[in-house]
């Protein structure tokens, strides 16, 4: 097997090498869209918009209504609290 292996790697080298960067892609915009901090971040630049009248408030209330299921749905997973602070260390 080793031998198919340093014999095929000259064309399954690009193919694997692609992959690998595709899966790092894939995880880090996954850890970008549920981190809580970085969704409280868009939150506030949300409201920002709206307040000085970039974004109508259909816009805002769309929006923000999809920022805060993402921090439900994170929050759910992560058995309640989004910022860090777990309820059992009080």
């Amino acid at each position: 097997m080793i031998l198919l292996d340093i014999l095929t790697f000259p064309f399954t080298a690009p193919v694997n090498g692609t992959i690998w960067v595709i899966e790092q892609l894939r995880d880090r915009a996954l850890a970008a869209v549920s981190d809580p901090e970085q969704l409280r971040a868009d939150l506030i630049q949300v409201r920002i918009s709206y307040e000085r009248g970039t974004i109508s408030e259909e816009e805002y209330s769309q929006q923000s209504e999809v920022i805060w299921e993402r921090l439900r749905l994170i929050a759910a997973d992560s058995g309640g609290d989004t910022d860090g602070n777990d309820a059992d260390e009080e």
